[in-house]
């Protein structure tokens, strides 16, 4: 009686350990927006962008890994200048809308006659 009552405790207890080894983690799935306007400031120094919202003025923050794009070329935050349109792609982090990606449409070329 003694014998089966221990090996039926360690058989539990062997389960729960082996069964908590594999339980899997959700990874909290990180939400993307976008935002189309048109800039109302851009501060370089603090590393942000403003575009005019319905509530107020929307200010984006940005880091070494924003990328800012005019037409298909490679630029920083420095080349946006107010009342270019941009759209950005931005995720919520640390209470702050932070950009992932800042684009401004090719500038049109003129045609020639």
């Amino acid at each position: 009686m003694k014998k089966s009552l221990f090996l039926l405790l360690a058989m539990f207890a062997l389960a729960v350990f082996v069964s908590t080894g594999f339980t899997v983690e959700k990874k909290a799935v990180e939400k993307i927006y976008t935002m189309k306007g048109k800039v109302a400031s851009v501060d370089t120094a603090a590393g942000t962008l403003t575009l005019p919202g319905k509530k107020g003025d929307i200010v984006f923050a940005t880091d070494a890994n924003t990328q800012v794009k005019i037409g298909k070329e490679a630029k920083s935050l420095a080349d946006i200048k107010a009342g270019d349109v941009v759209t950005i792609k931005y995720k919520n982090a640390d209470g702050k809308k932070l950009a992932l990606t800042i684009q401004v449409p090719a500038p049109a070329t003129e045609k020639k006659k």
